[in-house]
């Protein structure tokens, strides 16, 4: 997967925007099967499928977060690499040991 984040200074605003992409077709099996990983947006909080939630599933990421503050949103920058990161390879390790067919003869 690849992680892309946008940077602009707008109108003395520092907007981060996050955005992740190109899954591969494993990471997108696991995902199928155990969920999507749930990335914490902490400090911040942001509206998703209708409520207030401070932890995004790594899939919809694709908001812009705002700060006042250059060295707040490069900390945000560091740590949402960061949590992706250890996110994804928790999930790249997982595999199914549940799935399958089993037959008894009673």
């Amino acid at each position: 997967m690849k992680l892309k984040i946008e940077k602009k200074l707008e109108g003395g605003v520092y907007k981060v925007e996050v955005h992740a992409s190109s899954f591969t077709t494993d990471e997108i099996q696991k995902m199928s099967k155990f969920g999507s990983p749930t990335i914490s947006i902490l400090p911040l909080t942001t509206w998703h499928a209708g409520s207030l939630v401070n932890r995004l599933p790594v899939h919809a990421l694709g908001n812009t977060f705002q700060f006042d503050k250059e060295e707040k949103a490069d900390k945000f920058v560091s740590d949402m690499q960061a949590r992706v990161k250890a996110a994804m390879e928790e999930l790249r390790s997982k595999t199914d040991k549940f799935t399958g067919n089993q037959e008894y003869e009673l």
